[in-house]
């Protein structure tokens, strides 16, 4: 499960971990982006 809080909204998404097809991070001075592929859809 992967939880996303911000000030304004939150987003909560879930999915098996055998679904994961790829992971991307990127690291900045005071933030970070991380994207995941499952299956043909990005979270």
């Amino acid at each position: 499960m992967f939880v996303r809080k911000s000030i304004f909204s939150s987003r909560v998404e879930d999915f098996f971990y055998h679904k994961i097809s790829s992971i991307l991070f990127k690291a900045g001075m005071l933030l970070g982006e991380m994207t995941i592929s499952v299956s043909g859809k990005e979270t």
